[in-house]
């Protein structure tokens, strides 16, 4: 859910009104959105990190009274997951970022999957403790979407430990091993089961930044790479694009999270040849609020696309996405606000891409 520090949840109004514009159309739509109400607050809320039951059913109930949020809801069907701030930042399995010993986290983790459970709209299937937040769609031939969980069984971030500087956190390179993971054994051989199939698109829908990307300022010169996304793991993402490569796909496409921005562009093949061919496409959506109303780029990332040639677009405005997919074309649009800090914002489709289920990579439309 967006933070209500940052920017109001109008922007669910404007989705709202695009999904009842379009209900006729014998197409299907998906709204991408990250969330945080673990971290998420407003003036009538306590500025403390939520840790029991109560806190989290309150901070839930707090987001339910929303009346944008109600008509969403209303208006669009919502397929749930979780990602960290359900619970804590960037907390992997067992552990949390904070250091505690897994049996305390565990405590606050049960309490925190209890509150969504109860709060968002999910099967007795995804049910904590008794169940999995792993789950797929079919829509007849048209798609098959894979709902997957990053955080119940991965491996915990290397370089990461309470108390670390950013700039310390930036320079560590993380060395990989063969055992880590992001979905644990079951799941990852539960997605390469699922990703054989006779759909048109296989869409995986997913937490957390899955293509190689750089994340150096402007004038650095070493590369940095992400601890808590799949660039921290790269060892289980080249597992998932083997199996893509050795079933042949080429109609893979990843829906993602978490940066608090847009981010389009190809998984390659070859993560040493990020100009190289693609194995899927990657659209990965920006916050509701959270960040507040933003713009281009953050600073320091003008030139970030310089180091990214599988990037095509790079953006810091809040929004959402919107795909309409047909068996020969995938058309994503991004949609974002002029600005979140106060009511009587305005929606605009910043850029529109195509996916062909042939030929792997976003082109602009």
């Amino acid at each position: 859910m967006p933070g209500f520090r940052d920017g109001l949840l109008h922007r669910l109004c404007a989705c709202r009104a695009r999904a009842r514009s379009r209900r006729g159309l014998p197409l299907w739509r998906l709204y991408l959105r990250d969330g945080d109400p673990g971290r998420a607050q407003s003036a009538q809320a306590p500025r403390a990190e939520t840790y029991t039951l109560d806190q989290y059913r309150r901070r839930y109930a707090q987001y339910k009274a929303d009346p944008d949020l109600q008509a969403a809801h209303a208006a669009v069907a919502f397929i749930m997951s979780f990602d960290d701030h359900e619970i804590d930042d960037n907390w992997a399995g067992e552990f949390d970022k904070d250091g505690n010993p897994p049996p305390v986290f565990a405590a606050r983790k049960a309490a925190a999957l209890q509150a969504w459970y109860e709060h968002v709209p999910v099967r007795r299937a995804q049910r904590p403790g008794t169940g999995r937040a792993y789950r797929r769609f079919d829509y007849g031939t048209l798609a098959r979407m894979h709902v997957l969980d990053t955080r119940s069984a991965r491996s915990d971030q290397l370089c990461e430990r309470p108390g670390i500087a950013r700039g310390e956190l930036d320079a560590c390179v993380p060395v990989d091993r063969p055992g880590r993971t992001m979905l644990g054994a079951a799941q990852e051989r539960w997605l390469d089961d699922g990703l054989a199939n006779d759909a048109r698109w296989n869409f995986i829908a997913q937490q957390v930044l899955f293509m190689p990307y750089d994340a150096r300022k402007d004038g650095a010169t070493t590369p940095v790479v992400g601890k808590d996304n799949w660039n921290g793991y790269p060892l289980a993402r080249q597992r998932l694009v083997d199996g893509i490569a050795r079933r042949g796909l080429t109609n893979v496409v990843i829906g993602s999270g978490d940066l608090h921005q847009n981010v389009v562009g190809s998984v390659p093949r070859d993560a040493n040849d990020l100009g190289g061919p693609a194995i899927a496409t990657e659209f990965l959506a920006t916050s509701i609020s959270s960040g507040g109303t933003g713009g281009a780029r953050y600073a320091g990332e003008t030139r970030a696309l310089d180091h990214n040639p599988n990037v095509s677009l790079l953006n810091n405005q809040r929004g959402y996405q919107l795909f309409t997919v047909t068996p020969d074309r995938w058309l994503a649009e991004v949609k974002v606000m002029d600005q979140v800090d106060r009511p009587g914002g305005s929606i605009s489709t910043f850029a529109k891409f195509v996916v062909d289920p042939k030929q792997p990579g976003p082109q602009p439309a």
